[in-house]
Parts: C-alpha cells; structure tokens; sequence
C-alpha cells in the first residue's frame, strides 16, 4: 500500500516528583511539566531539565497508532525542546480519516519509548515495562519511562504512565538493588494502557513483583539520585529495598506502613541505605571444586540445603584443625579453595590445618586472618603462597615443603617468621618480602629455596642483611 509521510505536533507532558503534580490544559490538549530533569546531552531520550521542565532530545522516538496502522515516528529536533515536531510514515487512508475530522471517533495514539512490539485494538496499547532496569545516576534509564498520548487529532499530549522510588545512597560498594512491594505487588511487566477520566491507567496483565537495578559502571555513586521505575502501586504493608555489595553481603531497609505511589509521583529517601544491617548474602557460594565444597557443606551448613551461603560462610569464626588435613591415610583431594576468602569470621589458620593435602594447588585466605600456625600448609601443592595484609605471624614449618610454589610475597603486618617456616619450597623463583622493618626470622626459614633472590624495601636492604636469621640470606637479598 501506498504510505505519506506526516509531521506530527508533540508535547512532552511527565512529572515524577517526591511532592509535584501535573495538570491538564483544557484550552489546548497539552500537559504542564512539574519535574526535575539531569541528563547528558548525547543520549535519546526523554530528559529532565534542572527547571523542572521536560524536554524531547534529538532523535526520539515513539510509536503512532491509529486503527491497524502502527508506525515508528522520530523527533526533527535538533536541540532540546519542550515542544517538538516527528515525522514518520503512516497509510493514506489513516491520514485522510484523521484530516477530515475522524469521523468514526477512532484514536490517535502515540507511545514512549518506542515498542516494536506494541499492541492495540484503538481503545487500549500494550507494552511492557522491564523489571531489570539500569541505575543512571540524577535520572531513569534511557527509554524507560513510559508515556502515552490519545488524541482524535495530529495534536498529541503525552501524559505519564509510571510512579517510582527516588533515592541516595551513603555506602560506596553497592552493585545491585532491588525494590519490592512486602504483600507481593506487580510492578512491572507487560500492561495495557488506556485512559481513564483523562489520564493514563495501567491493567498489568503479566506481572513482575521485582524491580532489580544495576548502576552503569560497577557500583552506585554515593549522594546522587537513583530512581526505580514501575506502575502506581498501593503498597498496603510497604515495602524493601534490599542491597548487595561487591563484596557479597547485602541488607535491607523495609517500611512497614500503606503508602501509595501515585502516577506522576516519585516518593523520596536520601541516604536509604544509612543504618542499614550488611550481613552475607544468602546467596550460595558457588565453589571450583565439589571437594571443597563436600568439606565445608559437612560442618558449616547451618540450614542443612546442601550448599554454603555467604551468609553461613561468615558465621565461620574457626576451622577444626582435623577437617582437611590428611591423617592416617585420609587425604581431602580438594584442589582449589579460593572461597576461603568468604569465611571473613575466621582470624585464624590452626596448626595442621591443611597438613599434606597434597592436592590442594590454591587457596586464597581470608582477610582478617592475623597468624598462620605451625605445619598449616605442610606438602601441600600451592602454586603461589600470598598471605593477606593483615597477617602477623607464620609458624614453624607453616609452607614446609610446598616445592611447587614459585613464588612467596610476604605481606608488610609480618613481624614474626617461624623456623624453617618455608624451608624445602624449592621451586621459588623469587621471595618478596614487604616488611620495612625486618619481622624476627629463624636462620632456617628460607633454606632449601631454589637460592632464589630476597626482595625487600630499598631502604631497608642494609638493616635485612644485618638483622638476626636474616644475615645468613645477605647474599640474596636485594632491593624490591
């Protein structure tokens, strides 16, 4: 069939403020703008002006619907405008109804963002609003926020569809959000849209109780504004926001009253997250090696699901010196168990704790461990030894015959190093040592090490080679 390109007259009509409100002007079919606006200049979309005014930005886009007729029209703008012109292709025969005066009362309809896959029967447009949204630090997401028109003309006022959650945050670490209603709210989701006494009405008809938002670049800025975007909602017990950290713990602030958040309408909390509890996530663990994780699931499985969460992982605050290491022929043939790191409760590595686990190649300890004891890590197969900042103490025999390790860094909290405490780990290529002033060292603590160099703090060289138990290495040791 044969199309003709329109141009259409559009004003951006949306608020979505903590305590604003927009009204309709009867004399002309627009909407006056109540809202706050922050968005980069290179992005298509709707944006917020500092003003409180809304602004199309070059290259918008929305659908245009009339009857069977569905068309994908862009803004001509080639600035920020409150009031734009968009040009797009519709069938004669739309154009031809609307330009005579409509005379079958069909409407005119208009969506943003743009949906390919919009529907709509002339009395109602679905579309779907996304429950995985991103965190945009001063606004909403690009093509989120949704708007609709519906007009018996070519002169189109977009209303608001949506309400939200605006808030701060005072914690620099956050990676996720997620906001939910406490008695099971549809948010989000795919919904039919129409007008009700002359503004927008949502009927969710798939329905999403979450809201998950992640920031665009790791984590959440602190004292910037955030928003999550869903449909109004009666919360009749509340709601929560629940937050995960980068370092898997998360917390939540819960509010317990009926509140609503109406169309047009943000509700506002700075700083949601101050006060709030962190604690491990519930989320499992999930570990490299079923061999470790059988070990770990045996003892520390507090709720007996046959996995280890964060959360029990750091209730942990000690390790049976029995649990791993291999005793009268018993050997744990774990290999790697670098989810140590998540039992953050333990100070602690005991004596024999992973005696001759002579499989055991990684392993990667917590942060807050202070001492490592005697024979811990006797004939194990570790490739590299690292010991976490923090860690004051190594025991006798603690890497004992660890001759796969090619390398050793010892942390700079060290001040005691224990007799032959990495004796026979022959395959070191190079020790460094952090340490300004030089931990107390037995004269056996590095022999049988491939005579590989010491490297400790340039100044600090002289004192090493002079310093007891080390005086024996003089030769090897030199500047990091």
């Amino acid at each position: 069939m044969k199309k003709i390109t329109v141009i259409f007259m559009l004003a951006m009509l949306m608020s979505a403020c903590t305590s604003e409100s927009v009204e309709k002007n009867d004399t002309d079919g627009y909407m006056e703008v109540t809202i706050s606006a922050q968005l980069s200049d290179n992005e298509t979309k709707t944006i917020r002006e500092t003003d409180k005014s809304v602004s199309w930005l070059p290259n918008e886009k929305i659908n245009i619907i009339c009857g069977n007729d569905k068309a994908m029209f862009t803004s001509n703008n080639t600035e920020r405008a409150s009031v734009a012109t968009f040009s797009g292709q519709l069938l004669i025969s739309t154009v031809i109804g609307a330009t005579e005066g409509n005379e079958n009362n069909a409407f005119i309809w208009g969506l943003y963002p743009y949906d390919a896959n919009v529907e709509s029967d002339g009395t109602y447009v679905t579309t779907t609003l996304p429950n995985v949204q991103t965190g945009v630090s001063g606004t909403f997401a690009d093509e989120l926020f949704l708007t609709l028109a519906r007009s018996q003309s070519f002169n189109l006022g977009f209303y608001s569809v949506c309400s939200g959650f605006k808030f701060s945050l005072t914690n620099s670490n956050i990676t996720s959000i997620s906001f939910s209603g406490n008695n099971n709210e549809n948010l989000a989701g795919k919904a039919r849209l129409t007008f009700v006494d002359g503004v927008p009405s949502a009927n969710i008809l798939e329905g999403q109780k979450t809201i998950t938002l992640t920031p665009e670049n790791g984590t959440f800025e602190t004292g910037v504004d955030y928003y999550f975007v869903f449909f109004p909602t009666v919360f009749e017990n509340g709601f929560t926001v629940t937050f995960t950290t980068n370092n898997h713990k998360s917390g939540s602030f819960i509010y317990e009253n009926n509140v609503a958040f109406s169309r047009n309408t943000f509700v506002n909390k700075s700083n949601v997250d101050d006060n709030v509890l962190f604690l491990g996530s519930t989320e499992p663990i999930v570990f490299a090696d079923e061999n470790a994780k059988s070990v770990c699931v045996s003892v520390w499985d507090t709720n007996n699901d046959g996995e280890i969460s964060f959360r029990e992982a750091e209730a942990v605050t000690s390790i049976p010196n029995t649990l791993f290491r291999n005793d009268y022929g018993y050997n744990c043939p774990m290999v790697f168990f670098n989810e140590l790191q998540y039992f953050t409760g333990i100070t602690s590595i005991p004596s024999r704790c992973f005696q001759n686990c002579s499989s055991l190649r990684e392993i990667t300890l917590p942060a807050n461990i202070t001492s490592i004891g005697e024979s811990a890590f006797i004939g194990c197969q570790l490739k590299t030894i690292i010991m976490p900042e923090g860690v004051r103490s190594v025991g006798k025999k603690a890497y004992y015959n660890c001759w796969y390790a090619t390398s050793l860094i010892i942390p700079a909290s060290i001040i005691s190093i224990g007799d032959s405490a990495f004796d026979g780990c022959s395959g070191l290529q190079s020790i460094i040592c952090k340490p300004v002033n030089p931990p107390t060292c037995y004269s056996t603590a590095f022999d049988n090490t491939n005579n590989c160099p010491i490297y400790v703090p340039q100044a600090s060289v002289d004192e090493y080679k002079a310093a007891g138990g080390w005086w024996v290495y003089s030769n090897r040791i030199s500047s990091i």
